[in-house]
Parts: C-alpha cells; sequence; structure tokens
C-alpha cells in the first residue's frame, strides 16, 4: 500500500465519495504507447444528472514519417459518471516498457464532486506516493459573469481565430449508433489554399465529431490532418443505466 498524504483539508464527503468510485480497471489491451502523448478523452462529463454511465476512451493516433516510416499509437481512459452529476476521469500520465516487456503507464485521477463541490486529483504511480490534491468551490471565489462588452470583445477575437467560412464545408451526418449509443454526427471539411499558412500546396483537413444526446457528451471524434497525425478517439464499453445511483 503506498503512503496516502492528504493535502488542503480533505473533508468526510470527500473520503466517502474517493470510495464510492472504483479504481483504475485492468486492460485486456496496452493502456498506452510510449513516446507519444496525447489529449485522451473528454473532460466534461460531470454536471449531468440522471444521466449515468461508464466507458473505455480510446484514442488511436496514427502519424506518417518520410521514407515511408510511419508511427502508430494507442492510449486508453477511464469515464464515469453518476446519476448526482459527480464524475471521474483517469487518463495515461505516462507511459513504459517494463521489464517483463509490457506496457506500463502512470495515471493520474480526477474526481470531480458537483454536490460536495469539490475537485480531487491524484496520481496512480508505482514510484510516486499517492497525494490527494483537494480544491473546494464556492460562489465566493466563483468569477463574476462577463460584462456585456467582455462578451462581445470575446466573440470578436474567435471570429478572427475562425477560418474562412469560403474554406469551410460543414455536413450534418445523421443519427447512427456508436457502440450502443445513438449520437448524432457533423463533419467539417477545411480546403486551405496553398500559400495561406506556408504551405506549398493546397491541404484540406477533417473533423468529424459525434455526439450522445442520452450521455450529454461526445462519443467519438476523427480527425485527418496531413500536417500532423490523424487521430480516432471513441467511447468503447459504454454502460449507462438509468436506474443508478452512484459508482461502484
Amino acid at each position: 500500500m503506498s503512503r496516502i498524504e492528504i493535502r488542503y483539508g480533505l473533508l468526510l464527503g470527500a473520503v466517502i465519495l474517493f470510495a464510492m468510485f472504483s479504481p483504475v480497471q485492468a486492460q485486456s489491451s496496452p493502456p498506452c504507447t510510449p513516446g507519444i502523448m496525447n489529449w485522451i478523452g473528454p473532460t466534461e462529463v460531470g454536471g449531468m444528472k440522471n444521466a449515468p454511465f461508464s466507458a473505455t476512451g480510446k484514442l488511436t493516433v496514427d502519424q506518417k514519417l518520410t521514407g515511408g516510416n510511419a508511427v502508430h499509437g494507442v492510449f486508453l481512459s477511464r469515464t464515469m459518471r453518476d446519476s448526482a452529476g459527480r464524475a471521474r476521469f483517469e487518463t495515461v500520465k505516462r507511459c513504459w516498457r517494463g521489464p517483463d516487456g509490457n506496457f506500463r503507464a502512470a495515471w493520474t485521477v480526477q474526481v470531480m464532486d458537483v454536490v460536495a463541490r469539490t475537485s480531487l486529483t491524484w496520481d496512480i504511480d508505482d514510484l510516486e506516493p499517492k497525494v490527494v490534491h483537494v480544491t473546494h468551490f464556492s460562489d465566493a471565489n466563483r468569477p463574476p459573469p462577463p460584462t456585456p462588452e467582455q462578451i462581445a470583445q470575446q466573440k470578436k477575437q474567435a471570429a478572427l481565430n475562425q477560418p474562412p467560412q469560403s474554406e469551410l464545408k460543414i455536413e450534418d451526418l445523421g443519427t447512427k449508433d456508436i457502440n450502443g449509443v445513438s449520437a448524432d454526427g457533423k463533419r467539417t471539411t477545411r480546403s486551405i489554399p496553398a500559400g495561406e499558412e506556408g504551405n506549398v500546396r493546397p491541404v484540406t483537413t477533417v473533423h468529424e465529431i459525434w455526439n450522445s444526446k442520452q450521455l450529454g457528451q461526445m462519443v467519438r471524434t476523427i480527425d485527418d490532418d496531413p500536417r500532423g497525425s490523424d487521430t480516432v478517439f471513441a467511447l468503447e464499453d459504454i454502460k449507462a443505466d438509468p436506474r443508478r445511483t452512484s459508482i461502484n
């Protein structure tokens, strides 16, 4: 058992929440690929009530290199939410090959408790002691809502950061079943003319996203960009049970 050091006054309610959630589950496939680190999962699943679920996130990364070489990587993550809207995320912190030749991963765990208004974060790492960091949220330290002038400025800045509409083609992909969950899809294709971003030839990128109204969250994304890696993220092994009131 690793030593557990609690910082910032861990409350009894937070301890109960800590015990509610199951530890990282053993995976049948390697949890990660050394040498590649990337975004590996959704981060906004907390807060939605009466829509509990658990799922494994799988990110696949493919990158073409010069000379016909290529890099292929896989990262797994875990996402869970209970009926009260509390959520837990498990993502890979680092990855290496162990003495037995198998891939090993250190995990970062975050529990967002919208009921107790706390965020708990800790690492599962054989090389370091377990330290639970607790952040408390309250109306007192919540930043004030933006003024109309600030909102207008934010929209103006966002518009400047967007590519020209003439380069974008947006398609409604309809509704389909993705790993047992109904999801609505949208595909955005961008055609970048030669020279616009230093590219000698025209470049075409594709971003596809599928959202589930049942889960209130994204269940698959596909990014095809010749300037970097092609990535596919999908929630797999989705278990959604409306009768569940807690995560065990």
